[in-house]
This record gives C-alpha cells, sequence and structure tokens, in this order.
C-alpha cells in the first residue's frame, strides 16, 4: 500500500531508500554497541550446550552465498508459508512496483482496474492492520504466561537475564528515536526540535 500510495518517483525513491539504509546501518551499529558494551547476555543462567548440540550447530552454519541463496522461493505462496520474511518483503515490493508499472504504461486504460486493486490492497492493509491490533492487545497476557511458565519451572533465576535483555532493548530504542531520527529531523529536514 506505501508504495502505491507514494508519490515521488526516480531521485525520491532512491532517497527514501539511502534514508532507510542509513536509519538501518545505525540501528545495527546502535544495538552490537550496547551489546559488545554491557553483554547482557552473561546474566541468562542457562546451562551450557552439549558436545553433539554444539556440533549440530556448527554444522549448520551457512555462508553468505547460501544464505541468500535459500531466500530464495520456491513459488510465490512459499514465504508465507514460511515465514521468510525477506521474500515476503520482496514480493510485497515488485506486486507494489508493478502496479505501478502497469498503471503508467502507454496504450488502453486500466484505470478503473487499477483504481479497484489499489482499493483492494488497501482494504487488505486494513484487515491486516485490525488484526495487528487485536494481537498487540493480547500480546501482555501471552508473554506473562510465558514469563510465568519460565519461572515456575526454573524459579526466579532468569529474571536477571530478562531485565537485562529488556533495559538493553529500550536503551537502544532510546538512542535510535533520540539521536538518529532527531538528527534527521533537524539537518535534513530542517524543522526546530522544540516544535
Amino acid at each position: 500500500d506505501a508504495v502505491l500510495q507514494a508519490q515521488f518517483r526516480g531521485r525520491g525513491v532512491a532517497w527514501m531508500f539511502a534514508i532507510s539504509a542509513i536509519n538501518g546501518l545505525f540501528a545495527v551499529s546502535i544495538a552490537l554497541l550496547i551489546v559488545n558494551l554491557f553483554q547482557p547476555g552473561r546474566l541468562f543462567l542457562v546451562p551450557p550446550l552439549s558436545a553433539d548440540a554444539g556440533a549440530a550447530l556448527t554444522a549448520k552454519t551457512k555462508g553468505w552465498g547460501e544464505t541468500l541463496v535459500s531466500q530464495l522461493p520456491d513459488s510465490i505462496l512459499g514465504p508465507f508459508v514460511s515465514n521468510a520474511i525477506p521474500a515476503v518483503i520482496a514480493i510485497a515490493l515488485l506486486v507494489g512496483f508493478a502496479i505501478l508499472a502497469v498503471e503508467r504504461s502507454p496504450g488502453e486504460s486500466r484505470g478503473d482496474a487499477v483504481a479497484r486493486l489499489r482499493d483492494l490492497v488497501h482494504l487488505l492493509l486494513q484487515v491486516h492492520l485490525k488484526l495487528l491490533v487485536w494481537i498487540v492487545r493480547f500480546a501482555p497476557i501471552a508473554v506473562m504466561a510465558s514469563v510465568a511458565k519460565a519461572v515456575g519451572e526454573t524459579g526466579f533465576a532468569m529474571l536477571p537475564g530478562l531485565g537485562a535483555y529488556l533495559l538493553t532493548c529500550l536503551s537502544g530504542m532510546t538512542i535510535q528515536v533520540v539521536l538518529v531520527y532527531q538528527t534527521w529531523i533537524f539537518f535534513v529536514a530542517g524543522m526546530s526540535l522544540r516544535r
């Protein structure tokens, strides 16, 4: 839906991808910095892996090329079934760009058909967002049940690790919002931070 609603072309698309890539680079850099600086995983009291389990994990390690090739879908519906998020995003972008290309191509008029297709995509987005709202409303109950199960099985020994994980996530998101996004707003958009 975002691709269909966008009003920019050429340079604007390149600018959008550049901003997204820079934001992603900063997010990953901040995450790696925080994790390596504070090492929140050391507070998790997890028993070490057995030699067999460690060997099995090492045997499953793939290189970059194999990982990229494994993301290529066998069918158009395969990524949705196997939860391959990068392939799902690529398919969504390609479908959106294809609809735009059909709409803007010279020749016979397809205005009504494309408008109906846009309406359908927008309706499906609204349904999806409503489902997400419901999931988000029930997520705290699921998290509470999961933590209660873990505490029931292992005692309170895992709570410091969960607290460290929570603080690490919150600090990373706070740094991203306060430093990176505010820098974009001030320097690129030219807006005052006081507004």
